[in-house]
């Protein structure tokens, strides 16, 4: 009938988790009319499209209409065709606001995978500079890290589809500049050129390495005969296997080399 059927406000931020009412009693849609509450935190829990999505946010909506009428116990209003209106639009409304905190759900998921990259190629440095148990162990990382690249460069893409399809979309866009630090923002919306890992197999088109990394065989133990190498080999895998202490464990192998490169001749 042209009159203002009601007005609300609500905040914006990255949807990491439902507000806990312990940091917040305040949480969630609260039901005004005249600026007095009607009903409690629940009271429009019914109108979202899955019950905990009114503690994502935090907020106001105020009854205006006349014919919005609170009923005695001013927990609800009365039945009429003004309240049906009322409840189609704010479900309406509320099913946008269930596909914000959604795609913060999205977001932080391919976040993690272009995370996860990062501590791989970290741990392969630490790697290189240390030095390696072994060939397999060697070769075992290099795989985990082309799997997760291949995570990475979709997660990004994901991201891209999103930024797209969310622009001209103000909640959507805050919350992916609340989620999304600018530098990842400026990589997966620049066309970059991808930079491949080296080959799984290290004989394959080999790389210089950081540190030079020595294995107990017949190059380090020329003196030994193949059953005693095979013997000292066994004693350093129980001695990594159980020391946490890399360095240490890099100190025992160089020593063993040592020694037994001395004592017989």
């Amino acid at each position: 009938d042209g009159q203002l059927l009601l007005w609300g406000w609500y905040g914006v931020w990255s949807f990491l988790k439902q507000i806990p009412e312990k940091v917040n009693p305040a949480r969630g849609f609260r039901l005004r009319k005249n600026n007095i509450q009607i009903g409690d935190e629940y009271c429009l829990v019914k109108l979202h499209k899955e019950p905990r999505g009114n503690f994502y946010y935090f907020g106001e909506v105020h009854a205006v209409h006349p014919e919005l009428i609170p009923n005695a116990r001013r927990d609800y209003f009365l039945e009429n065709p003004y309240l049906e209106e009322f409840e189609h639009y704010l479900k309406e409304h509320f099913k946008e606001l269930y596909s914000s905190y959604h795609l913060s759900s999205k977001i932080r998921s391919s976040l993690r995978d272009i995370s996860k990259l990062g501590e791989i190629n970290e741990q392969i440095e630490e790697k290189d500079k240390k030095g390696y148990r072994s060939r397999d162990e060697k070769n075992e990382l290099l795989k985990t890290r082309q799997e997760q690249e291949e995570k990475s460069e979709k997660a990004k893409k994901d991201i891209l589809k999103i930024y797209e399809s969310s622009k001209g979309n103000e909640v959507k866009e805050r919350v992916i500049s609340a989620l999304v630090d600018q530098n990842i923002l400026k990589q997966v919306t620049t066309p970059n050129k991808v930079i491949r890992p080296e080959p799984v197999n290290p004989d394959v088109n080999p790389k210089p390495e950081k540190a030079k990394i020595i294995f107990i065989d017949d190059n380090t133990l020329p003196r030994q005969s193949k059953e005693d190498r095979k013997l000292i080999k066994r004693v350093y895998d129980v001695v990594a296997n159980c020391l946490a202490d890399k360095d240490l464990v890099e100190n025992i192998r160089l020593k063993i080399i040592e020694e037994f490169n001395r004592g017989k001749s």
